[in-house]
């Protein structure tokens, strides 16, 4: 996905609960993970145990690759030690991304 804050590509890997292939009119909460290279075989086992146990809902896993992550992570305000645009700069592309899988239509909330 493209984002205009940072201004750069942003690689990102879904994970789609089984019954996604079947399951017609249905809107599950998604998950985002950062450093997602490293977290979203973790992330997604860890949603599959706990739907399957039903406490919690079938959940999407959206993993999203961190490039710098000191400028990822650091807010925003916080110029006297990190001059970047900050962790909240990264909602920008969350906030309108329809990750891969997503039905036309569906928005994340």
């Amino acid at each position: 996905m493209q984002s205009n804050q940072v201004n750069e590509d942003r690689e990102y890997k879904v994970h789609l609960p089984d019954s996604y292939k079947w399951t017609r009119d249905r809107h599950d909460p998604v998950l985002y993970v950062l450093d997602g290279d490293s977290h979203l075989l973790h992330s997604a086992a860890s949603v599959e145990f706990l739907s399957a146990q039903r406490e919690i809902p079938e959940t999407i896993v959206v993993a999203i690759a961190s490039t710098v992550r000191v400028r990822d992570f650091t807010q925003r305000n916080w110029t006297s030690h990190w001059i970047g645009c900050g962790a909240d700069a990264l909602r920008e592309p969350v906030d309108n991304a329809r990750p891969a899988g997503c039905r036309a239509g569906e928005r994340n909330q």
